[in-house]
């Protein structure tokens, strides 16, 4: 069952049939039914590895997490203490969405140990402004 928190939740909804009916609600019927229809709605949770920087070829964060706009908010904020506070990484660059924890982590781990000018590089083609990538994802 879904519950509303007030909270933005990444997440991506799955529809199958509903079991003892004849129902197919792989899209046809309207957000509002799938939210009621506790079963055949599944949320699957996403997890972001994301790099931040201070400025066009500043200083880089690479992190992870499951809520990309609020740990972008927390960043930008100054709200968490440590590297990104120190180094004033405010600017979201780039970031990638995975479906599956492990993958997310794992991810992460290989790109923090890359080489600076591969992270670049990985930017470059992401978003080759540097624009700062947080209003395409910041939610309510």
């Amino acid at each position: 069952m879904l519950r509303k928190t007030g909270k933005a939740v990444a997440a991506r909804y799955t529809y199958n049939s509903c079991p003892g009916t004849s129902k197919d609600v792989s899209g046809i019927h309207s957000k509002l039914e799938n939210f009621f229809c506790s079963c055949f709605v599944s949320v699957v949770k996403q997890f972001a590895v994301y790099i931040m920087a201070s400025r066009r070829n500043g200083t880089l964060y690479t992190g992870l997490t499951s809520s990309l706009s609020r740990r972008t908010y927390a960043h930008r904020q100054g709200l968490m203490a440590g590297f990104t506070k120190k180094y004033d990484v405010k600017t979201l660059v780039w970031y990638e969405m995975h479906d599956d924890k492990q993958a997310a982590y794992e991810r992460e781990a290989r790109i923090k140990r890359w080489r600076r000018t591969w992270k670049l590089k990985l930017i470059e083609d992401f978003n080759p402004n540097w624009r700062d990538l947080f209003e395409d994802i910041a939610h309510d």
